[in-house]
């Protein structure tokens, strides 16, 4: 890839929540072993905040300062979203706790049509 000169790779967090330290060691590595720019996914789901704000100590202590905050990222077959106790709800709240924590550059994702969890499409314009 680094032939092709990207501006950037993106690491995405695993669904579910379930790769995060996997998805750290390969953004290390690309960061120790490449040219390459990594960009990382953290979402909200499967870590506690505590846990999410560590990661992206880490991240930001490796040198990797480009993050896409996203609310969800669902494992296979799954469709509802209850953050775990302490967690995050909203993907916003996660973006103004990384500007708490670092000068991220951060980038957001969105659903260019109806999320498939809002209830209605006056829904998904209504902010928490």
């Amino acid at each position: 890839m680094a032939l092709l000169v990207p501006c950037f790779v993106s690491a995405t967090y695993g669904a579910g929540g379930i790769t995060q330290a996997d998805t750290l060691s390969t953004v290390l590595r690309l960061k120790q072993e490449t040219g390459l720019v990594p960009t990382v996914h953290l979402t909200c789901v499967g870590a506690n905040r505590e846990e999410v704000d560590d990661f992206a100590r880490r991240y930001w202590d490796a040198g990797v300062n480009h993050i896409v905050p996203l609310h969800d990222d669902f494992s296979t077959g799954t469709t509802d979203y209850t953050s775990r106790p302490g967690g995050y709800t909203y993907a916003s709240d996660l973006v103004a706790d990384l500007h708490l924590i670092a000068d991220f550059d951060i980038s957001v994702a969105a659903c260019p049509e109806i999320h498939p969890a809002a209830s209605s499409p006056e829904a998904r314009l209504r902010t928490h």
